[in-house]
């Protein structure tokens, strides 16, 4: 990748950005220092910032730790299923409270082996830079939905590994949108 360039959207309509060279470093952002700058006196607009920030930093962890090794359109789907699951409500009311809801993606699980890689990776890594770009397309309304609609999604062969040649209950094949990668996605809700 030749340089990255990243644009952080600011209370009042600001815009920080920054760019690095192929051998340079990401720059350390220090976000509260940035939100109190802001010219907005408006206290609860920061507070959305801060939502919207730890929304996508949450979803950009969960795409690269659900579908890293899938490409682009495994990742965008895995944010489009967050997506479908917070506008239909049930799974919580933030983009966070659904990537985090207790047995929903894996990788949030305590003892999943997935979880302390994805809290350690950072934006060195080029396909965690993706799922960055993936989460901000998606939190600001421009990635389209590739999964037809789907609320849920599992990948069918590792999950029969686990379970020993069985699917989940919950799994109904007949309600399948998409197989994206290695992930079969269904809308069940």
């Amino acid at each position: 990748m030749s340089g990255l360039i990243a644009l952080l959207l600011l209370s009042g309509g600001g815009i920080f950005m920054f760019s690095r060279a192929a051998q340079g470093s990401i720059p350390t952002i220090n976000i509260d220092k940035i939100l109190s700058q802001t010219k907005s006196p408006a206290k609860e607009e920061n507070k959305v910032d801060e939502q919207f920030l730890k929304d996508q930093d949450i979803l950009a962890r969960t795409v690269w730790g659900e579908a890293r090794g899938q490409g682009y359109a495994g990742m965008q789907a895995v944010a489009s299923v967050v997506l479908n699951r917070l506008k239909r409500g049930g799974f919580g009311n933030t983009v966070a409270q659904v990537c985090q809801k207790p047995y929903q993606f894996s990788v949030w699980n305590a003892n999943d082996a997935n979880r302390n890689l994805i809290l350690a990776v950072n934006e060195d890594n080029a396909e965690f830079q993706r799922a960055i770009l993936i989460a901000s397309r998606a939190m600001h309304g421009n990635l389209p939905d590739n999964t037809g609609g789907a609320d849920h999604y599992l990948n069918i062969t590792v999950t029969k590994r686990l379970r020993g040649g069985t699917l989940p209950s919950w799994v109904d094949l007949s309600r399948k949108t998409a197989k994206i990668g290695a992930h079969t996605f269904l809308k069940l809700t």
